[in-house]
């Protein structure tokens, strides 16, 4: 039988490391001057696909958050669940906040991938009916060395793993329940590992992430395009 429940998750809650030269953290960085987490956030939102979206965030930001939100006027269902000290803790604080709600397609979602288009949410929702977990993925277009080797490797072996990742909510709770390592960069791998049913389908690069504070430019740029 169909299962039409969905719910996002929205991963907001890094440290920002890599961007704190700023002074902000990256998913507060002005582009175009709104911060940049409101342009996945509005994606998700003006989708239509889900019935509560999960914002995983610091606790310290709470406040903050809640004051942009009433800015700009975004009322939808939603609930807050604090982050853990990397990744693969905060999706597993949202998995676990999550626990008593049945059955669902669960969309994860790095909220320093600014540019979300609706093409690739609806096409990661038409799949994940077949499968238990699905990802967008991009060709590799540049050459690909592996310096410890000295060595170029075919670059057509390789292919590059986006988010939003979707995937049936108890088969991904339950993989989290039997451990997970902090080196898993994403949550598909995990699926994989385990031997989950999968699917990828074609990303975008404008699901570029924003990652040095010089990212910026290139964002806003593809946002002044229109992107959607």
């Amino acid at each position: 039988m169909k299962n039409n429940r969905r719910k996002a998750v929205l991963l907001m809650a890094g440290k920002s490391e890599r961007f704190s030269k700023t002074g902000v953290k990256k998913q507060f960085a002005l582009l175009l001057n709104k911060e940049s987490f409101l342009y996945p956030l509005e994606s998700f939102i003006s989708s239509q696909l889900f019935e509560e979206i999960i914002l995983v965030i610091e606790e310290e930001d709470r406040n903050h958050i809640e004051k942009i939100l009433a800015r700009e006027n975004l009322v939808f269902p939603h609930r807050f669940v604090i982050g853990g000290e990397n990744r693969n803790a905060s999706v597993n604080n949202a998995l676990i906040a999550l626990k008593e709600e049945g059955d669902f397609k669960i969309f994860i979602h790095d909220a320093a991938r600014v540019i979300l288009p609706l093409d690739i949410l609806l096409s990661l929702n038409k799949e994940i009916e077949t499968v238990d977990a699905c990802a967008p993925y991009l060709p590799i277009a540049d050459s690909i060395y592996q310096p410890q080797l000295n060595r170029y490797v075919n670059r057509d072996d390789f292919v590059r793993i986006q988010t939003p990742q979707v995937f049936d909510y108890q088969k991904l709770f339950s993989l989290y329940q039997k451990g997970f390592s902090i080196e898993d960069t994403d949550d598909f791998s995990k699926a994989l590992r385990a031997g989950l049913s999968h699917k990828l389908v074609l990303g975008s690069p404008y699901l570029y992430k924003l990652t040095y504070p010089e990212d910026q430019k290139i964002i806003e740029t593809a946002l002044l395009g229109g992107v959607n």
